[in-house]
């Protein structure tokens, strides 16, 4: 192996070492020793030399923009869930299918709105400073590539079929510490909740502009009262996910801001925070129906007639006879 290959090598090892803030990885101190340099990061290990034309040639591939598309294309599972969405929600206007059909438009909508919020939190993430996101797969809307799949939208789902409750997700796995600023680790953890809300603005706004009259709403009822279930799903996961409770997004917005201890302590929570949360909300009904208060609220607020919710969840449950 060549110098140009061992310190070419060393590039890698940026994931793990910034601006000589950690350890670095054994063999970029080997190098580090061997080219005779007292630095404490690879950046400032000497001397760097040009590669040679052979290594361009054979990193050529890696550095073609259709490299980096890769790194940001929509992957074919996020739009299958679109295409599958659209059929059922055509088919839905159409009258042309009946209760599963209205179940299958919002469950539809809902992985969508699941999969824009963790990309809104990686994408936040890559401008705040972690380019790490991309690589990762995070930019492509791929749910597999979460690092918690299981939380990020099997729990979401069984929750929405159970009790119709738009519980949060996981998360991303975000690099905090590069990040630029205190103000962007918080814009990190907004990022899902202001997606959500702006998805929920998206199903509210037929109800409020006067083209969409009342004649048209009730020919299309069906798809009207998904829409309403589908708005207020996500209205849901914007008042859950403010709440100030570690593994909570809520919870990401102030954490820059408190003591390191503080925050360090409450993270070692997170997760059996959330499994309480879940347990509260299934097994105490007076919390239930204040955490639906907000989504109904708002809803009568932008139109939607009344009723339209509760009756878009009855719709949904093309398994029950209640």
């Amino acid at each position: 192996m060549t110098g140009d290959d061992e310190l070419d090598n060393i590039r890698l090892d940026e994931d793990f070492i910034r601006g000589g803030k950690y350890e670095p990885p054994a063999r970029t101190r080997a190098a580090i020793a061997k080219y005779g340099s007292e630095a404490s990061s690879w950046r400032q290990a000497a001397p760097l030399q040009p590669p040679s034309a052979a290594l361009r040639r054979r990193r050529a591939p890696a550095r073609a923009g259709h490299s980096a598309r890769s790194q940001v294309r929509p992957s074919p599972i996020f739009l299958l869930t679109i295409a599958l969405t659209a059929v059922f929600g055509a088919l839905v206007w159409n009258g042309k299918i009946g209760r599963p059909g209205v179940f299958f438009f919002v469950l539809g909508g809902w992985m969508v709105s699941l999969c824009l919020h963790e990309y809104a939190h990686a994408l936040t993430g890559f401008h705040g400073g972690d380019h790490s996101v991309a690589a990762r797969g995070y930019l492509r809307l791929d749910p597999r590539r979460y690092q918690h799949p299981f939380l990020s939208f099997v729990i979401p789902v069984v929750f929405f079929i159970v009790g119709g409750i738009g519980f949060p997700g996981g998360a991303v796995e975000i690099d905090r510490s590069s990040l630029r600023s205190r103000p962007w680790r918080s814009a990190v953890s907004l990022a899902g909740p202001a997606t959500n809300a702006a998805f929920a603005a998206i199903c509210l706004a037929p109800f409020a502009l006067p083209q969409v009259g009342h004649a048209t709403i009730y020919r299309h009822v069906p798809f009207f009262l998904a829409l309403a279930l589908l708005a207020a799903l996500q209205l849901m996961a914007v008042v859950l996910n403010l709440l100030p409770i570690p593994g909570l997004d809520g919870w990401g917005v102030i954490e820059p801001f408190l003591a390191d201890d503080v925050a360090y302590t409450a993270r070692k929570f997170a997760t059996p925070a959330l499994f309480i949360v879940m347990l509260v909300l299934m097994r105490v009904p007076t919390i239930n129906r204040a955490i639906w208060y907000v989504p109904l609220h708002v809803a009568d607020a932008t139109g939607v007639p009344h009723g339209f919710v509760q009756a878009g969840w009855t719709l949904a449950k093309f398994w029950s006879t209640h």
